[in-house]
């Protein structure tokens, strides 16, 4: 190409208008191959650029996360990030250090114990017991807080504060709350609501569980105090506290069992009349209502429900002349023995409900005191030794209450509890001692106002 009217002086180039239009055209062709490789130059260097800054702000958030428990230095490390990645956000918008996210939720959770760590301090400086609440409200953050690493200061502060709190009157107050709710020790619980009533305003959440508790009727504490005692495994907690609560059932459902005539499984009045011969023709009302009461003679026929099984029937007529045998209205030389074979026959036929009933029956308008007395004897003898069935259970309670000599009902229930929870008591022997004398009363016997906390170890 000639530029012949092209004039180049110092610092000027003169040319007219054709020379100007081929210049234009050679210089874009200049720049077709030169500015793509220029801009290729660039962006290549601008990404690396932004990588390196990246790494560079990633190692020192990842630093700061290494120490842990370094709250400045993860703060510096996040700072840095602005300043570091500069103008080039907006040539790379949301490019930031991969590790960013995680490094501010870090810092947001050590911010945390620093606030805790000024205010520990503050109440620290105070007398506990004015600060009580608020110590209780830190110590317990400090808690929730335990995953989150700490400095040795820090977990210094809350070891001070948590004794502090411990030491204090209503911390020591509130402990014992804790402890005694734990085991459901009414004594204790009692006692420490008591002290704390001392203290004017004080209260706390186990003091106030405390209180609803002992607020409620008995049979309900009783029956926490069951589940108590089996979470603890304290059996004998768990027998004196089911003994307890049956004699409140029974209290306050006398009424649904009594009299034995509402038992649902006895036989009609009139079908036990007409046992007898001599009933078909006359004297049937009578004989009915005689079910129940004394007689002179032995049942007519068996007291519960069990017709269509005549050797259950004859095995109760059996039971009826055993227990007329011991109580001396039968002839017989060996009353101990009676009243092994009245036993040994209600087991050997089921009949455990039909021998209470039997034994019942006869001590019902017994006109001869000391029939009545061998009466009483023959049924310690029995509860030691034949459980009733669940449905007649609570009968039984029931008419040991309303008719046990003396009003000791609680004796003839420990009867029942000794075999409930323990064993039998075969000799005839022994358990007339029992029933007559007291002598190896037994040990599942309670009074209502016994101790009923935990069993010592």
């Amino acid at each position: 190409q000639e530029f012949k009217d092209v004039v180049f002086g110092k610092t000027m180039v003169l040319y007219r208008t054709a020379e100007y239009s081929t210049l234009e055209l050679l210089r874009n062709l200049a720049l077709e191959s030169v500015i793509p490789k220029m801009q290729a130059a660039m962006r290549g260097h601008l990404a690396r650029e932004i990588k390196r800054r990246c790494f560079k702000l990633r190692d020192g958030i990842d630093a700061a996360l290494k120490k842990q428990n370094d709250l400045d230095m993860l703060i510096a490390a996040i700072e840095a990030v602005g300043p570091t990645i500069a103008e080039m956000k907006d040539l790379f918008p949301g490019i930031l250090p991969l590790n960013l996210e995680a490094g501010k939720k870090h810092r947001d959770d050590l911010q945390k114990w620093r606030d805790l760590e000024h205010e520990l301090e503050t109440l620290l400086n105070q007398d506990a017991n004015d600060v009580y609440y608020d110590l209780a409200k830190a110590t317990d953050r400090a808690e929730d807080l335990r995953a989150i690493p700490q400095t040795d200061k820090q977990m210094g502060l809350v070891e001070e504060a948590l004794s502090a709190r411990a030491n204090c009157e209503r911390g020591k107050i509130d402990n014992e709350a804790k402890d005694c709710l734990a085991v459901l020790d009414p004594d204790r619980m009692n006692a420490v609501v008591e002290r704390a009533g001392k203290i004017a305003g004080h209260t706390s959440r186990e003091l106030e569980e405390i209180k609803e508790k002992l607020a409620l009727p008995e049979i309900d504490f009783v029956q926490l105090e069951i589940e108590k005692a089996k979470e603890m495994g304290d059996e004998k907690r768990r027998i004196h506290r089911e003994i307890r609560y049956k004699e409140l059932f029974i209290e306050q459902n006398e009424r649904q069992y009594s009299p034995l005539s509402s038992y649902s499984k006895l036989r009609e009045p009139m079908e036990y009349a007409k046992a007898s011969f001599l009933a078909k023709f006359m004297g049937a009302e009578k004989k009915a209502q005689e079910m129940l009461l004394w007689t002179k003679p032995g049942s007519l026929t068996s007291l519960t429900n069990i017709t269509g099984n005549p050797a259950q029937v004859k095995a109760a007529k059996q039971i009826s002349k055993f227990v007329r045998q011991y109580m001396g209205e039968k002839k017989f030389p060996e009353p101990d023995e009676a009243a092994r074979q009245l036993v040994a026959t209600a087991q050997q036929n089921s009949l455990q409900d039909e021998a209470m009933l039997q034994v019942f029956k006869q001590l019902n308008n017994n006109p001869n005191p000391e029939s009545v007395t061998k009466g009483w004897q023959l049924l310690g003898y029995v509860l030691l030794n034949l459980r009733p069935s669940e449905d007649f259970e609570n009968f039984v309670y029931v008419y040991l209450k309303q008719n046990a000599p003396e009003n000791d009902y609680r004796r003839y229930n420990s009867f029942m509890h000794t075999l409930q929870y323990g064993k039998a008591v075969n000799s005839v022997g022994e358990a007339v001692k029992m029933v007559r004398d007291g002598e190896g009363r037994s040990r599942f016997s309670i009074t209502a106002e016994e101790r009923t906390g935990p069993t010592a170890a």
